[in-house]
């Protein structure tokens, strides 16, 4: 199975997944263990729950910050809320095995080497209509990464490849 068809059938099954609400953050691990977000974010995780293959995490209250994850390095898939606007220098800095995030804000901040670093097939999707903003190092800068491909709204390519936070990466736009 070549490359590209194994990173079609990865996409199409990582698009299954729920969406989260403003208070839960959505994911999975390679190895299925649940994650303690305590402390990373600006709410109290009061519960995990297994759907499927997907691992839902609700907090307290909205989620609106990421700050540092320091914990299972194993993660693969995270989708965040929209109200999650900010991810704080080095927010999965050590989560080498993320190959798909989802960043629902319409207006969001990456920190430096938020996430810096990727092993696999990796892709971003942002749903801001606007290009964010990026620090330098934020996404894919580790010489030893491979560069995310980056998906965005419908009719914001341009827009994404002319803005100087995001030329050099591969834009594709949502189906």
């Amino acid at each position: 199975m070549s490359l590209e068809l194994r990173r079609r059938l990865m996409m199409q099954q990582l698009d299954k997944t729920p969406v989260p609400s403003t208070n839960q953050i959505i994911y999975q691990t390679r190895d299925g263990k649940i994650i303690d977000f305590s402390g990373i974010c600006n709410g109290t995780m009061i519960s995990n729950e297994i759907v499927g293959e997907y691992i839902i995490a609700t907090f307290d209250r909205e989620v609106t910050t990421i700050n540092n994850y320091t914990g299972n390095l194993n993660i693969k898939y995270v989708d965040f809320p929209y109200t999650c606007k900010t991810f704080s220098r080095t927010a999965f800095d050590n989560c080498h095995n993320i190959m798909r995030a989802i960043l629902r804000a319409e207006a969001c901040s990456l920190g430096d080497y938020c996430f810096s670093v990727f092993n696999g097939v990796a892709k971003i999707t942002l749903y801001a209509t606007k290009p964010p903003v990026r620090r330098a190092n934020a996404v894919g800068s580790n010489p030893m990464s491979q560069k995310p491909i980056i998906e965005v709204p419908k009719g914001c390519a341009d827009a994404y490849k002319n803005s100087s936070y995001w030329a050099g990466y591969d834009i594709i736009e949502m189906s």
